[in-house]
């Protein structure tokens, strides 16, 4: 049985979806900041990594990352999910080193942990 949207009791009609998503990008700003520094935190404890581990080492921090890809393997998309503070970023929305290019561009086919010894002086 067809029906309008605005005959449901929550009347989500385009522009009160519209105005419910401009909400919600204002609401999840503060959260911004909070996510890169977590995603650094673990880019900064490799010289290199793989994607595989990248994805391991975000999902201990409580962030999905989804690499989104075409028929032929090409990755097109990069989005970040942060189950902590329940918000959803574009690679790019956090900014240009955060984009497709930049992080394939920093993923490796081996991962080198950063390794600090220890002097005997």
């Amino acid at each position: 049985i067809p029906f309008k949207a605005s005959e449901l009791a929550t009347r989500p009609t385009l522009d009160s979806v519209e105005k419910k998503f401009q909400r919600n990008v204002e609401k999840r700003m503060p959260y911004k900041e909070g996510l890169k520094k977590r995603i650094e935190y673990v880019f900064s404890k490799y010289n290199s990594i793989t994607k595989t581990t990248l994805v391991a080492e975000l999902e201990k921090q409580g962030i999905a990352l989804i690499l989104r890809q075409n028929n032929q393997g090409m990755v097109y998309g990069a989005t970040f999910i942060d189950h902590k503070n329940r918000s959803v970023f574009k690679g790019s929305d956090l900014g240009r080193e955060y984009g497709t290019k930049a992080l394939l561009d920093r993923i490796s086919d081996m991962d080198r942990p950063k390794t600090y010894l220890k002097t005997n002086e």
